[in-house]
This record gives C-alpha cells, sequence and structure tokens, in this order.
C-alpha cells in the first residue's frame, strides 16, 4: 500500500503543479452540472469577509483564484497538505470518505491522530455511515 500512496501522491503533485487543468475541469464542472452553485461562486457568494457578495469581473477571474488555490494547497502533494488547509477546504464529507477508502480505510476510528487532525477543520468527523454522495446542482 505504502507504493501505492506514493505514485498517487506524485501524480497527484503532477497533475496540481499547473493548477489551471484542475481549475478548468472544476469551472466546466460546475457549468454542466451545478450552474446554481457556479453562479453563487460568480456572485461573490464565497468570498471572505469584505468582498464577500462582490462578484468576479469575469469567469477567467474566478478561474484564476480556482488555479492559485490548487497550486498553493497542493503543491507538496496531498499527504503534505499545507497547515491551514484541511481536506474539508476543497473536498465533500463523500470524497474524503471514498479516498479514505481507497487507502484500505474502513472508518475515521482507523486513522492516526496526526492525520485526523489533516482531514477536518473543526475537528469534528461526520457518522462514516451515513455519508451519501450529494448532487452538485444548487437550486438557488
Amino acid at each position: 500500500p505504502e507504493v501505492l500512496l506514493k505514485k498517487f501522491e506524485s501524480n497527484f503533485r503532477s497533475m496540481c503543479s499547473d493548477g489551471s487543468v484542475l481549475a478548468a475541469y472544476l469551472y466546466n464542472n460546475l457549468e454542466e452540472s451545478g450552474s446554481g452553485m457556479l453562479n453563487m461562486f460568480l456572485d461573490g457568494k464565497f468570498k471572505k469577509g469584505a468582498d464577500k457578495n462582490v462578484p468576479y469581473k469575469s469567469a477567467s477571474e474566478l478561474k484564476g483564484l480556482f488555479t492559485k488555490d490548487i497550486e498553493e494547497t497542493f503543491k507538496n502533494g496531498f499527504a503534505r497538505v499545507e497547515v491551514k488547509n484541511h481536506f474539508d477546504k476543497h473536498f465533500c464529507d463523500f470524497t474524503i470518505q471514498q479516498f479514505l477508502i481507497s487507502l484500505g480505510y474502513h472508518s475515521f476510528d482507523e486513522l492516526k491522530e496526526e492525520e485526523r487532525s489533516l482531514i477536518y477543520k473543526c475537528g469534528r468527523f461526520p457518522v462514516w455511515d451515513e455519508i451519501t454522495e450529494e448532487p452538485v446542482s444548487v437550486s438557488i
């Protein structure tokens, strides 16, 4: 399993070194499957502080934000996420669970304490067996 993890990490680091590819994929996926969520992004609904609800000037500006965020967060690979960024910053519960399953985990209880601290910023884990895949589309 360690060899597979190293290979995954290497591939993931390579994919994220130029975040524009994943940013374009993310944007296109939102455009096709989550137009409501994309509109919320473009309208600035997910911005923080004084910029909240200040719309992006263009789709290119939003894609630039996605690119920068992906590159900064994953520049060292998935296993070495920047300290202030937790998995739940970019991934939903279902995606986190599926990733952990791919590594052989069957519950959050199997994680070591140092691994647990990287996953959820708030430290509160959902109930493993109650996690479901949520639709991407958001109605406004």
